[in-house]
């Protein structure tokens, strides 16, 4: 039978790491391990972007023995890529409205789709004009 610090040991490594994906460059292992990569997930600041605005997405990797590891150094995939695409690694920006799917991949291995909706900013309302 496992202990509770076994089956808690994958939880506590994907929560440290979900923490490093905002400030990694490149990449970090947390909860040791090495291998292949066996899957890959991508979340976002946001699930609704404004044209002309970015978003931070990241990606995370699982290899071997429950090891979890932030990158932004994934292939970003955006479907279509006329509504929005990658500024650079990690930063997505609104071009047109509607709704885009991104996925990272890595090494092969590509995450589940995440949809993000991009929409026009709103006009200004009464009184909301800079000429008020």
């Amino acid at each position: 039978m496992r202990s509770e610090r076994s089956r808690a040991a994958p939880w506590l490594a994907f929560l440290l790491a979900a923490g490093l994906g905002a400030c990694c460059d490149d990449c970090e292992t947390v909860g040791g391990g090495s291998g292949p990569v066996e899957a890959v997930t991508v979340s976002a600041d946001g699930t609704v972007l404004i044209v002309g605005e970015t978003l931070d997405v990241h990606a995370m990797s699982f290899i071997g023995r429950g090891a979890v590891t932030a990158t932004k150094t994934a292939t970003w995939h955006v479907e279509p890529p006329e509504v929005a695409r990658m500024a650079r690694p990690g930063t997505l920006i609104g071009l047109a409205s509607g709704t885009v799917t991104v996925v990272a991949e890595l090494d092969g291995v590509r995450s589940d789709p995440l949809e993000i909706t991009v929409l026009h900013a709103p006009p200004p309302g009464p009184g909301g004009g800079e000429d008020d």
